[in-house]
């Protein structure tokens, strides 16, 4: 597991370096792969994931909505992204949250990658998302509330 983190770390870091213009990357995002450096408590792994909704606020700020299950409740999330001066790097919860947005070459996804400092230490994840649900990932790995 850690060699696969460290894989994929790299590849992302790899591919952030590239520098990223303005790009539009408002509209809807299917998670097709996610990874995280800490053991997830067994409670609160994503059994299924919802897609993220990227909307334009105005300045270069978006906003995600996504969905996700807690107690057999479905329960809708927004997070304000600030945009920085660094373009693709945006900031939320008064910079506590670092989010990075990469174009990868040549295919129509993003990789979404994320710094959260915690209580004590700091915390990675990394989506990679696209525009359409492929059907590889079929939907009983998708979330769907009403």
């Amino acid at each position: 597991m850690k060699t696969l983190f460290l894989g994929v770390t790299l590849g992302l870091a790899a591919a952030l370096s590239f520098t990223l213009e303005e790009e539009d990357i408002t509209g809807t995002w299917y998670v097709k792969a996610m990874v995280v450096d800490k053991d997830f408590p067994e409670d609160r792994r994503p059994r299924k994931v919802s897609p993220v909704k990227v909307t334009a606020l105005g300045g270069g700020n978006l906003e995600a909505t996504f969905t996700f299950m807690r107690e057999d409740r479905c329960i809708q999330k927004k997070i304000l992204m600030r945009k920085t001066e660094e373009p693709g790097k945006f900031s939320a919860y008064g910079g506590r949250k670092l989010i990075y947005l990469q174009e990868l070459p040549g295919t129509d996804d993003y990789v979404f990658y994320c710094k959260d400092q915690r209580r004590g230490g700091l915390r990675y994840m990394g989506k990679l998302v696209g525009p359409c649900r492929c059907p590889h990932l079929g939907s009983p790995g998708h979330l769907t509330c009403r």
